[in-house]
C-alpha cells in the first residue's frame, strides 16, 4: 500500500485491489459508479474531495516510476 499525495498518514491506495484504505478506521473506503466511472470520497481537516479511482492510480503509477 501506498500513501495517496496530499493524504499522506491518512489514506493508502492498494495496488493489487485498486481501493484506497483509510487508516484512521482501518477499512477499505466504498467506492461509488458514477456515469461509468469509479469514484471515492476522500477527507482532509472537514473538506471532502471526490476522486475518481483512475486519477489516483494513475498518480500513484507516476511517483512510482
Amino acid at each position: 500500500m501506498i500513501d495517496i499525495p496530499e493524504y499522506e498518514g491518512i489514506y493508502k491506495f492498494d495496488t493489487e485491489l485498486n481501493q484506497v484504505f483509510s487508516i484512521k478506521n482501518n477499512r477499505y473506503l466504498k467506492n461509488n459508479l458514477a456515469n461509468g466511472i469509479l469514484q471515492v470520497c476522500l477527507c482532509k481537516n472537514k473538506i471532502k474531495k471526490t476522486y475518481s479511482i483512475f486519477l489516483i492510480m494513475m498518480t500513484i503509477n507516476l511517483i512510482l516510476n
